[in-house]
């Protein structure tokens, strides 16, 4: 988990998912754990959370493939946990309460370790449709996909492929959260102010 905490789009992601959900959201927590975290863990706090959640009662099991010629191989070996599932321990509610967005307006600056001194990322959030809205849901993405797909898009033309580039790289998407979140993202924003950065890219030969 050390290369993902350090990672920009790692980073940037967690912020932005802290800065626009509450701490009782899951979505506010990175689920495999930061290394700080990770790190003050006593090896019984392992134990004690695998046997209190990674039971049989917690399990989803979910048969793919041309297993019509075998069911009954498939089967009988889950008959024969039986007597496991049924010591296992009640299933357990939800360990955090259900992921209500904060959905308000806000604005978070941080720093981290970097191989890169003069550019940054800057992303934008806005609260998007809920899942089974389909027909929104699909009109955005289309929308997105025209906005930023090729270099002769809107946002590409506007702001990096241009003389004098505002951004290096833009990610812009729809991602699939409860509900869905319109993610914008410029990568490889110059620290300077651009009046400074367009007078310097003018300047050099």
């Amino acid at each position: 988990m050390s290369d993902f905490a350090y990672r920009e789009h790692a980073v940037r992601s967690l912020n932005m998912r802290q800065l626009i959900f509450p701490p009782t959201s899951t979505y506010a927590w990175e689920c495999g754990g930061l290394p700080q975290s990770i790190e003050s863990l006593s090896i019984d706090e392992v134990i004690d959370y695998h046997k209190e959640f990674y039971s049989y009662n917690n399990l989803t099991l979910i048969l793919i493939g041309a297993y019509d010629e075998c069911p009954a191989a498939i089967f009988s070996v889950l008959d024969g946990l039986d007597d496991e599932i049924s010591a296992a321990p009640p299933p357990l509610s939800r360990p955090m309460p259900p992921m209500l967005p904060k959905w308000s307006k806000g604005r978070k600056d941080f720093l981290f370790a970097s191989e890169k001194s003069q550019t940054g990322s800057m992303t934008f959030a806005w609260e998007g449709p809920p899942a089974e809205d389909i027909e929104t849901r699909v009109a955005l993405e289309m929308l997105i996909d025209y906005l930023k797909t090729d270099q002769g898009s809107p946002l590409r033309k506007r702001f990096t492929h241009r003389p004098v580039p505002i951004a290096g790289g833009i990610e812009f998407g729809l991602l699939n959260y409860i509900p869905a979140a319109i993610v914008l993202s410029f990568t490889e924003v110059p620290f300077v102010a651009y009046i400074s950065h367009a007078a310097a890219a003018a300047a050099t030969p």
